[in-house]
């Protein structure tokens, strides 16, 4: 079970912690992929907990990763990212707390709260065009993507 904490430093307040919700509960609907888990339902009125799929796994952001670990990691989370741009949905929160590892070894994309979905066709158009705003990890964006210049929207998706 995943749970939103009031105490989450994105997300302040109860408003905010409900439209993260909502918007998982509406992305995950839409995605059908064997790295992603399966969201079941959400109790919003006690606990602000979403149900979902249960994985056997550690998010990697203290892994130290061996070049093959690193070879399927890419392969595999670029696989899951080319999906989703695929049907038209953007993560918008891709960092090493949100990629899992799981007991084999696979890796799982997580956390889809921050996600945007547009028809594919439409989603760079969105992005180049500032419509979407910017949001994610400051720690793992792009620089260009920080500092606010004109090349930064391609790197998003």
């Amino acid at each position: 079970m995943k749970i939103f904490k009031h105490d989450d430093k994105v997300c302040q307040d109860e408003e905010q912690i409900m439209h993260r919700i909502e918007n998982e509960l509406r992305i995950n609907g839409d995605i059908d992929h064997l790295n992603i888990p399966r969201i079941f339902g959400a109790n919003c009125a006690d606990n602000n907990a979403i149900l979902m799929e249960y994985v056997e796994a550690t998010d990697i952001s203290r892994t130290i990763l061996t070049d093959q670990q690193a070879i399927v990691l890419l392969k595999e989370i670029g696989d899951i990212i080319i999906r989703l741009a695929g049907i038209g949905i953007g993560h918008f929160d891709i960092n090493l707390g949100n990629i899992l590892e799981d007991i084999n070894g696979n890796y799982w994309l997580i956390d889809y709260g921050f996600a945007v979905s547009l028809p594919p066709n439409k989603i760079m158009n969105a992005v180049n065009d500032m419509r979407l705003p910017i949001i994610g990890c400051f720690a793992f964006m792009a620089p260009q993507t920080v500092m606010l210049n004109d090349a930064i929207y391609d790197v998003q998706i």
